[in-house]
Protein backbone atom coordinates (compact mmCIF):
# COMPACT_ATOMS: atom_id res chain seq x y z
CA UNK A 1 0.00 0.00 0.00
CA UNK A 2 3.24 2.21 0.91
CA UNK A 3 4.80 2.13 -2.15
CA UNK A 4 1.21 2.51 -4.38
CA UNK A 5 0.82 5.68 -2.42
CA UNK A 6 4.12 6.80 -3.34
CA UNK A 7 4.04 6.37 -6.46
CA UNK A 8 0.87 8.29 -7.15
CA UNK A 9 2.29 11.16 -4.78
CA UNK A 10 4.95 11.07 -7.21
CA UNK A 11 3.00 10.58 -10.25
CA UNK A 12 1.25 14.18 -9.25
CA UNK A 13 4.21 16.07 -8.19
CA UNK A 14 5.55 15.37 -11.67
CA UNK A 15 2.25 16.09 -13.72
CA UNK A 16 1.56 18.90 -11.77
CA UNK A 17 4.73 20.36 -11.91
CA UNK A 18 4.97 20.22 -15.64
CA UNK A 19 1.98 21.72 -16.27
CA UNK A 20 2.99 25.08 -14.59
CA UNK A 21 0.59 24.28 -11.33
CA UNK A 22 -2.45 23.80 -13.27
CA UNK A 23 -1.65 27.22 -15.17
CA UNK A 24 -1.71 29.37 -12.45
CA UNK A 25 1.72 30.24 -12.94
CA UNK A 26 1.53 29.54 -16.47
CA UNK A 27 3.63 32.52 -18.31
CA UNK A 28 5.43 33.98 -15.20
CA UNK A 29 9.12 32.69 -16.40
CA UNK A 30 8.93 34.10 -19.84
CA UNK A 31 7.79 37.55 -18.06
CA UNK A 32 10.87 36.97 -15.62
CA UNK A 33 12.62 36.29 -18.52
CA UNK A 34 11.33 39.47 -20.63
CA UNK A 35 11.85 41.87 -17.85
CA UNK A 36 15.82 40.98 -16.95
CA UNK A 37 16.81 40.54 -20.64
CA UNK A 38 18.98 42.62 -22.35
CA UNK A 39 16.57 44.59 -24.94
CA UNK A 40 14.08 44.87 -22.29
CA UNK A 41 16.69 46.91 -20.58
CA UNK A 42 17.93 48.92 -23.55
CA UNK A 43 14.10 49.71 -24.33
CA UNK A 44 13.71 51.34 -20.74
CA UNK A 45 16.85 53.19 -21.29
CA UNK A 46 15.74 54.96 -24.60
CA UNK A 47 12.98 55.18 -23.08
CA UNK A 48 13.91 57.68 -20.03
CA UNK A 49 16.14 59.64 -22.91
CA UNK A 50 13.46 60.01 -25.00
CA UNK A 51 10.84 61.29 -22.70
CA UNK A 52 13.31 63.71 -20.85
CA UNK A 53 14.35 64.68 -24.06
CA UNK A 54 10.50 65.55 -25.39
CA UNK A 55 10.32 66.91 -21.59
CA UNK A 56 13.44 69.42 -22.40
CA UNK A 57 12.07 70.16 -26.07
CA UNK A 58 8.33 71.56 -24.83
CA UNK A 59 9.84 73.39 -21.64
CA UNK A 60 11.82 75.08 -24.16
CA UNK A 61 8.60 75.83 -26.73
CA UNK A 62 6.75 76.74 -22.83
CA UNK A 63 9.71 79.50 -22.70
CA UNK A 64 9.22 80.59 -26.23
CA UNK A 65 5.78 81.09 -26.18
CA UNK A 66 6.55 82.94 -22.77
CA UNK A 67 8.56 85.06 -24.68
CA UNK A 68 5.96 86.18 -27.55
CA UNK A 69 3.40 87.14 -24.75
CA UNK A 70 6.24 89.64 -23.07
CA UNK A 71 6.85 91.11 -26.61
CA UNK A 72 2.89 91.13 -27.26
CA UNK A 73 2.35 92.79 -24.07
CA UNK A 74 5.46 95.60 -24.68
CA UNK A 75 3.77 96.07 -28.18
CA UNK A 76 0.09 96.57 -26.85
CA UNK A 77 0.61 97.90 -23.32
CA UNK A 78 -2.71 99.08 -23.20
CA UNK A 79 -5.34 95.68 -23.71
CA UNK A 80 -8.30 98.33 -23.59
CA UNK A 81 -7.60 99.43 -27.15
CA UNK A 82 -6.49 96.12 -28.85
CA UNK A 83 -8.31 95.34 -31.76
CA UNK A 84 -10.49 91.81 -32.43
CA UNK A 85 -7.25 90.69 -34.13
CA UNK A 86 -5.00 91.74 -31.21
CA UNK A 87 -7.23 90.09 -28.82
CA UNK A 88 -7.34 87.04 -30.90
CA UNK A 89 -3.83 86.63 -30.82
CA UNK A 90 -3.50 87.85 -27.33
CA UNK A 91 -5.85 84.34 -26.63
CA UNK A 92 -4.44 82.34 -29.59
CA UNK A 93 -0.61 82.60 -27.65
CA UNK A 94 -1.94 82.12 -23.88
CA UNK A 95 -3.74 78.74 -25.47
CA UNK A 96 -0.78 77.61 -27.17
CA UNK A 97 1.35 77.75 -24.16
CA UNK A 98 -1.79 76.03 -21.88
CA UNK A 99 -1.26 73.37 -24.41
CA UNK A 100 2.63 73.21 -23.85
CA UNK A 101 2.45 72.66 -20.30
CA UNK A 102 -0.43 70.25 -20.70
CA UNK A 103 1.57 68.00 -22.62
CA UNK A 104 4.71 68.84 -20.41
CA UNK A 105 3.25 67.69 -17.63
CA UNK A 106 1.44 64.54 -19.26
CA UNK A 107 5.20 63.91 -20.04
CA UNK A 108 6.76 64.39 -16.24
CA UNK A 109 3.84 61.98 -15.10
CA UNK A 110 5.15 59.14 -17.72
CA UNK A 111 8.51 59.67 -16.54
CA UNK A 112 7.77 59.55 -13.02
CA UNK A 113 5.10 56.65 -13.31
CA UNK A 114 7.50 54.23 -15.55
CA UNK A 115 10.33 55.33 -12.55
CA UNK A 116 8.14 54.08 -9.70
CA UNK A 117 7.35 51.31 -11.84
CA UNK A 118 7.65 47.96 -10.16
CA UNK A 119 10.33 46.51 -12.97
CA UNK A 120 11.78 49.75 -12.72
CA UNK A 121 12.15 49.95 -9.44
CA UNK A 122 15.47 47.43 -9.02
CA UNK A 123 18.36 48.74 -8.25
CA UNK A 124 20.28 47.53 -11.16
CA UNK A 125 17.28 48.19 -13.84
CA UNK A 126 17.09 51.49 -12.84
CA UNK A 127 18.27 53.99 -15.61
CA UNK A 128 22.04 55.79 -14.02
CA UNK A 129 22.24 59.60 -14.23
CA UNK A 130 18.44 60.03 -14.93
CA UNK A 131 16.49 62.16 -11.85
CA UNK A 132 14.44 60.07 -9.34
CA UNK A 133 12.00 62.44 -9.93
CA UNK A 134 10.58 64.95 -12.43
CA UNK A 135 8.73 68.64 -11.27
CA UNK A 136 4.96 69.42 -13.18
CA UNK A 137 5.21 72.70 -14.85
CA UNK A 138 5.87 75.93 -12.22
CA UNK A 139 7.36 78.68 -14.06
CA UNK A 140 10.88 78.99 -12.11
CA UNK A 141 11.29 75.16 -11.93
CA UNK A 142 11.20 74.25 -16.24
CA UNK A 143 13.38 71.72 -17.75
CA UNK A 144 14.48 72.86 -20.69
CA UNK A 145 17.02 72.65 -23.65
CA UNK A 146 19.46 75.32 -22.25
CA UNK A 147 19.85 73.15 -18.93
CA UNK A 148 23.11 71.49 -19.78
CA UNK A 149 23.65 69.85 -16.39
CA UNK A 150 20.51 68.10 -17.49
CA UNK A 151 21.03 66.93 -21.41
CA UNK A 152 21.28 63.62 -21.90
CA UNK A 153 21.99 62.31 -25.63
Amino acid sequence: MKPLLLFGMVVLIVAVSSCGCLGFFEGYTEKAQEYTSADYSIGQYKFFIDKYNAIRSVGAMIQNVDSDLEDFKSMHPDSSSWSRTDSNNYEDLRFTRTGYIGQYNSFVQEYNSRMRDLTTNQAWMKPQNFPERLDMFSPGNLITTGNPELSYR
